[in-house]
């Protein structure tokens, strides 16, 4: 869960955070709601989470072992929408499969 610590800043990743603003935003407010905490950076698309703190004035321990708990898998708010062009792949891969397995086939295989 821990990427990155230092005095001040700890960087944490938390992969429920990807795609899902609600509990980013959720942990945004419970972070700026801390004395110490001086800054909160969240990115939805990485999973990451920055904190800048007054070093010696946060508990990180515990703050850590609460920040886990978003980390089950019970704590998603909403399911994860697929993305628009993933299902183009798809469709593209199943009008070419049988011609990408031939060019697999005697380009990897039988070569």
């Amino acid at each position: 869960m821990i990427a990155h610590r230092i005095p001040g800043r700890i960087r944490l990743r938390i992969p429920n955070l990807i795609d899902n603003k609600a509990l980013a935003n959720e942990i945004r407010g419970l972070l700026r709601s801390l004395f110490a905490v001086r800054d909160v950076t969240i990115s939805i698309l990485t999973g990451s989470v920055l904190i800048r703190y007054t070093p010696g004035t946060l508990a990180v321990d515990p703050l850590l072992s609460f920040l886990a708990s978003y980390d089950a898998p019970e704590t998603i708010s909403a399911p994860r929408a697929p993305h628009p062009f993933s299902s183009f792949l798809f469709v593209m891969f199943l009008l070419f499969a049988d011609e990408i397995f031939l060019y697999i086939l005697f380009h990897y295989i039988l070569a």
